[in-house]
């Protein structure tokens, strides 16, 4: 039952609760028999008190800080770039602003004594049900779905026995907020204002259908014109409403489908977790997959996912809920060309462009420089001046983003794309970098540089260090430059502007112990365990280091090292973790990875778990992990570096047997295949366009060359 998170007990806890949403509007389903919570989020909200903060005029500083790095005095030169990079110098520090809930709708039941409980979510339509039988309403069923169709939550109440469903809404008391609610006898609803100047609307309409059943429709909007706010006061039929949704929802979820020769469990998921731990059911890692997929479609509307998707019930948030830039929004979209959700994508790129002026904004006024520099972290407006000390000195949040641009045209082979949005993208980012680098020593240099979030022994306290020519600067920059080039290609645009600055773009080095230098220099880490691992960036996601290159070695040696002193401690660090073993080709290490990642650093419902930290004491829910996990299992079936495919490539020996259907590759091409003990059986092709294709897999490799709207069938091993 890899389709389909259950449980036989209800929770009270939200990372336990059961998520369901269409992008704009996102619910968690919880509470119990007598009193069920939808806690109700809408992707605008977010506080606006500081949502207009400018970048400051601070480019005469780069020269003193470049001049200590260069006599390699690196704690001074980390506590200048801090004074120059980060809002804490001002003396009037303010977070990023977080996103916030819109309130909790409540439906009570009188029902007495209650057994025989069951909750479940399905991830091929995303409804949930919930159903349990009661000394006074007899059986009791309640489904639950928010369509993709219309921007209304449907919840539809059964019972047994005569019943009268009491729905309120509320919210948690917030300094920020001022809301009022009103009830009628078929609406409840709560407005309120935000910071003075951000408003929104949560209503429930409610009606009886008869003694025994009851229909509540549910809608949010925000926004800063509160005459403009609408939730409609339909209650549509549910059940033909449902079947409009699971018709969007099943197209949006693609074709993709991973199906492994071993037996379904039908426990409940938590049973299952145990079990896995146990070494029990090796098939779970399906059912997280699919997992990722769903909260792809649910969580996906005008904006991208943050760092709890669209979820959240906190008024202070871990982080403000916000964007990091220095891994985490990356990861949640790593999987979705591979896998053909373009219309996930959209958001994402949107998003991007939208931080395009204050990005040149920051790279002129903090460092003399034309085109874009982004924070490592945002919020849904974009200001771009850092509100937290130390990684605001980070450069190389916007050519990681272009990845994504190049990729999407790769997958895609749409050229209007990538000569209309992604080409100007990575000129942007371009632009700043050729302004940026200087030559030192016959090569270009990027300094300041850091290596997010780690720090060396001999700079400081801060938690960042600075240097020059880290490893994740210098593979962002040849990496960007490589696509680049190959864009302008594509383009018929003269390349030699790229070509000339690859030229001169540093080497990345190999320590005297075999690792790849983090940093420029041969410096101790200060944390040998880091959750980052950001000097292995190139290899994955990256396509900078060639598998079995003397590079790949020393990342290997990297990521040994880290892991031996208990590196991967977070959600989404495991998760990378996988994807880095993916690459290497070690199957097994990725199916440990996983399993770790599942059995220890996930809730009872799966969703990504971050550790305690600061003033939250319990574990976090962040979303990068759930999707980064399942961009790991795409990996260890699937491994594309530009026009190589590799199937199998670290396919571990527990999932020996089984299909994969309907991976994308690059240039619009479509991949089924089977495998058996390990090995290629049959492959199913089809390409958009005439193109060849390189294919490796463990019984062998070939070139096939593929013509448009055709389909291959190639059976012969």
């Amino acid at each position: 039952m890899n389709n389909k998170i259950h449980f036989s007990e209800y929770t009270e806890k939200y990372t336990s609760g059961l998520p369901i949403g269409n992008g704009t509007l996102a619910a968690m389903v919880l509470g119990t028999p007598e009193k069920t919570r939808i806690a109700l989020n809408h992707e605008a909200l977010w506080r606006t008190h500081d949502k207009d903060r400018e970048v400051p005029m601070r480019a005469e500083r780069l020269g003193v800080i470049r001049s200590l790095l260069d006599n390699e005095e690196y704690e001074n030169a980390t506590l200048a770039a801090h004074d120059a990079y980060s809002r804490y110098s001002e003396g009037s520090f303010r977070r990023i602003m977080p996103y916030v809930p819109a309130g909790d709708m409540y439906i009570s039941l009188d029902t007495g004594d209650v057994w025989d409980y069951h909750r479940s979510l399905c991830l091929n339509t995303g409804e949930v049900m919930i159903s349990f039988e009661c000394e006074k309403c007899g059986h009791v069923e309640i489904s639950s779905f928010i369509s993709l169709t219309k921007q209304l939550g449907f919840i539809k109440i059964i019972t047994e026995k005569e019943s009268e469903p009491f729905v309120e809404l509320s919210r948690t008391e917030d300094e920020n907020c001022i809301y009022n609610i009103e009830s009628s006898e078929q609406r409840t609803q709560l407005s309120g204002t935000i910071d003075g100047d951000l408003f929104f609307l949560v209503a429930a309409n409610h009606k009886a259908v008869n003694e025994k059943e009851a229909l509540i429709t549910f809608g949010i909007d925000a926004g800063f014109d509160k005459k403009k706010l609408f939730v409609s006061e339909e209650i549509p039929n549910y059940d033909i409403s449902f079947e409009e949704h699971r018709k969007e929802f099943k197209h949006r979820l693609g074709e993709s489908e991973i199906i492994l020769d071993l037996p379904e469990n039908e426990d409940t998921t938590d049973k299952r977790i145990v079990a896995l731990a146990k070494g029990n059911d090796s098939s779970l890692p399906i059912l997280f997959f699919n997992f990722a997929k769903y909260l792809m479609v649910a969580g996906s509307g005008k904006y991208p996912q943050n760092l709890q998707g669209k979820w959240n019930e906190e008024i202070i948030p871990p982080w403000s809920c916000d964007y990091h830039l220095d891994i985490n929004l990356q990861m949640n979209y790593w999987f979705t060309d591979a896998l053909g959700m373009d219309y996930a994508n959209e958001a994402f790129f949107s998003f991007c462009e939208s931080l395009i002026p204050k990005g040149r904004e920051r790279a002129t006024n903090l460092y003399g420089c034309r085109g874009i520099c982004f924070n490592h972290a945002i919020d849904l407006y974009g200001a771009m001046f850092h509100d937290a000390y130390g990684w605001g000195s980070w450069l190389g949040a916007a050519p990681w983003l272009a990845q994504h641009f190049y990729r999407h045209y790769l997958y895609t082979a749409d050229i209007d794309f990538l000569r209309d949005r992604a080409y100007p993208f990575m000129c942007e980012c371009l632009d700043f970098y050729e302004d940026f680098a200087f030559k030192k020593n016959g090569k270009l240099c990027i300094s300041p540089s850091t290596s997010p979030e780690n720090r060396f022994v001999g700079a400081g306290d801060l938690p960042i260090s600075i240097c020059e020519n880290s490893a994740m600067d210098i593979s962002l920059f040849r990496e960007l430059l490589i696509y680049a080039i190959d864009a302008a290609k594509a383009l018929e645009i003269d390349a030699s502007r790229w070509q000339n600055l690859l030229s001169l773009t540093p080497e990345l080095k190999i320590g005297s112990d075999g690792r790849l230098l983090e940093w420029d220099k041969e410096y101790k880490e200060a944390e040998p365990e880091h959750r980052h691992l950001s000097h292995l960036v190139g290899l994955y996601p990256g396509w900078l280091i060639e598998k079995g290159s003397e590079l790949a070695e020393a990342c290997r040696k990297s990521l040994d090292f880290r892991l031996s002193f208990g590196g991967g401690q977070t959600g989404w660090s495991r998760a990378w973790v996988a994807c880095l073993y993916a690459r290497m080709g070690r199957g097994n290490d990725l199916w440990e990875s996983i399993k770790n990642l599942i059995t220890e650093q996930c809730s009872p419902s799966l969703l990504d778990f971050h550790p305690p930290t600061g003033i939250y004491k319990e574990k976090i829910f962040q979303i990068d992990g759930n999707f980064g996990g399942a961009a790991a299992i795409v990996e260890a079936f699937v491994s594309v570096r530009f026009d190589e495919i590799t199937l199998l490539g670290a396919c571990p020996d527990i999932w020996k047997n089984g299909s994969i259907k309907h991976f994308k590759l690059p240039y619009n091409t479509d991949i089924s295949f089977d495998f058996t003990d390990g090995k290629v059986t049959r492959i199913e092709l089809e390409s958009a366009i005439t193109h060849d294709i390189k294919l490796m897999y463990p019984n062998g490799s070939m070139t096939v060359s593929l013509e448009k709207d055709k389909k291959y069938v190639l059976s012969d091993f």
